[in-house]
């Protein structure tokens, strides 16, 4: 699924949930809502000639991801979402891939989103819900390089490469009133991009239901 792929199908939903709005004073069980989300995303990195990517990229991100979906009455809903991460920076000094010298990468993931939630009260008040989603996202990785090769030379390079994967995850969400309500969820991508064998995003926000 390409890049404009993820943004129309993005972009759908945004225009579903805005004339969901509009109508939402008569459907009460259409609920659509707007929310932000702290990322703290783990990646895990995979191998070149028996030494670990994570010699060279960073492995740790932080981002705010706002989002913005529509549920379905008490337990189905749909949701997109965008986030960039902070950039983050990896200095290394030594030999890899045989070849000794140092590197300075900065490296930056964007990703859009697009997941179907599920939602299981799990008490009578229906106030706390366990929420497992499914859905598919485009992701970025953003680098800058500095390498010198020992007896080669220096040089500056940046590049950008991309991926389409699968979204899986599982969480809980508290309503706290008609209105508000906090989430935590955890979930993980099985992404192909820049060295990245998955991720492993770990979130918490609130949300506000219109």
């Amino acid at each position: 699924m390409s890049k404009s792929t993820i943004k129309t199908i993005a972009a759908s939903a945004l225009l579903a949930t805005i004339i969901l709005s509009g109508s939402a004073g008569n459907a009460a069980d259409i609920k659509p809502y707007i929310g932000l989300d702290y990322q703290y995303i783990t990646a895990d990195l995979g191998n070149y000639s028996g030494q670990s990517y994570s010699l060279l990229y960073a492995d740790k991100y932080q981002s705010v991801a706002p989002n913005i979906g529509v549920k379905f009455g008490d337990y189905f809903g749909l949701e997109a979402g965008y986030t960039k991460s902070l950039k983050e920076n990896k200095k290394f000094t030594g030999t890899f891939a045989g070849f000794t010298g140092s590197t300075d990468i900065d490296t930056q993931i964007t990703g859009y989103t697009l997941d179907a939630n599920g939602y299981l009260p799990v008490t009578s008040d229906k106030k706390l819900n366990l929420v497992g989603s499914v859905g598919v996202g485009y992701y970025e990785v953003d680098t800058t390089v500095k390498l010198t090769i020992t007896g080669l030379g220096s040089g500056v390079g940046s590049g950008t490469t991309d991926d389409t994967a699968l979204r899986l995850g599982l969480g809980a969400q508290y309503n706290m009133t008609d209105n508000w309500g906090v989430r935590a969820m955890v979930r993980y991508v099985p992404l192909s991009v820049q060295g990245v064998d998955s991720l492993t995003t770990y979130s918490a926000g609130v949300n506000y239901s219109f």
